[in-house]
């Protein structure tokens, strides 16, 4: 009986075990999307590009001139990616950008903030401060204060890159900083360049089902159904089995005593 509820046992086991191994697994991957076209433009010299750049700067400085109205220097980075090689059915985890200043940037603060331009249409070789897109968005995706050369800097885009496939993001200095504190970027003509590292997975489509394997399952099912019957019934037997050796031992024992009785009192009365 015991080795009969061992091998039922095993078999469910076996079943719910060859289940799990058919079930797909989520895949998790990683992509290092490396920066499509980059640049960089200058207010004081509106029409100039610099598309053929090694460096990426941003910079904003505030000054007055004897005699003349406040002015301003303001250098813009702009950086365009293409994300279509996630796929579309993957659940993307997070999105960061990274960037790494080089030997020339400045050790003190410079508050550097990222936008999103949703215009797309600028060119690498051709984008200068007179020409540049609009960017509507007055808030920054995410402020870093940059203070050191020669260190990598991640900026945390999740939320407001997750749906798109194409993005064009803008570096800019906050706020005034002194002359020559400069936040100094490698471009792609540099050593490090710029991109996003997405973090995403992938639900794998599911494949149609193999009718060997659904006939396994299903041998499986109807032998752990046959021997749970069969199980039920050996049960049922031996329980029978035992009620009767019982009620059997019971009429025995009730006969061997009656027989005793009437064995020993005729002897009692010839003694008397």
């Amino acid at each position: 009986m015991k080795r009969m509820q061992a091998f039922v046992a095993t078999a469910i086991i076996a079943m719910l075990f060859s289940t799990v191994l058919f079930v797909p697994n989520v895949r998790a991957d990683q992509a290092s999307i490396i920066v499509l076209a980059d640049s960089y433009v200058k207010s004081d010299e509106p029409s100039t590009n610099k598309g053929d750049s090694s460096n990426l700067y941003t910079y904003k400085r505030e000054y007055e001139l004897p005699n003349e109205r406040p002015h301003s220097t303001i250098y813009e980075t702009w950086l365009r990616f293409n994300l279509s090689e996630i796929p579309l059915q993957a659940t993307v985890y997070s999105i960061t950008l990274k960037l790494h200043t080089n030997v020339s940037s400045s050790n003190t603060t410079n508050k550097v903030g990222v936008f999103l331009c949703d215009n797309n249409s600028w060119a690498e070789m051709g984008i200068t401060w007179n020409n540049a897109p609009s960017v509507l968005d007055t808030q920054p995706l995410q402020v870093i204060g940059i203070n050191a050369s020669d260190e990598y800097y991640d900026f945390e885009l999740t939320s407001a890159l997750k749906e798109k496939s194409m993005v064009s993001l803008v570096l800019k200095t906050l706020d005034p900083t002194a002359p020559s504190q400069w936040a100094v970027f490698d471009s792609k003509e540099g050593s490090h360049a710029p991109r996003l590292i997405v973090e995403y997975a992938v639900q794998p489509r599911a494949s149609p089902v193999d009718p060997v394997f659904t006939m396994f399952i299903v041998a499986i099912i109807v032998t752990v159904i046959i021997l749970s019957a069969a199980l039920a019934l050996l049960q049922l037997r031996a329980t029978k089995k035992r009620g009767t050796k019982k009620a059997k031992d019971t009429m025995l024992t009730h006969f061997t005593a009656k027989a005793g009785v009437d064995t020993v009192s005729p002897s009692s009365t010839h003694d008397l």
